[in-house]
């Protein structure tokens, strides 16, 4: 199977568009909590807090996998397409 260099480029260029959007968003949400919830030194947190902090970052993990694996199929299908 024969890749084509444009294809082979433009993929690359997508990418790397994508990723900079998604750093871009990160570092906003990043930047925008850090002056939101500033960092208090002590704090009164109970397990049931714990607990549903880190399932709360856990569907966070799992939206980004969802969405980047969609992003993956759009990529790899994007390819499959031009290289036909």
């Amino acid at each position: 199977m024969k890749i084509d260099v444009f294809s082979f480029l433009v993929g690359f260029l997508v990418a790397g568009v994508a990723g900079f959007i998604f750093g871009r968003i990160a570092r906003w949400n990043f930047e925008r909590r850090a002056t939101k919830y500033p960092m208090v030194v002590f704090t009164r947190e109970t397990p049931a807090d714990v607990i549903r902090r880190s399932r709360r970052a856990s569907m966070r993990l799992v939206l980004w996998l969802f969405i980047l694996g969609i992003y993956a199929a759009l990529v790899l299908l994007m390819l499959f397409v031009w290289t036909r």
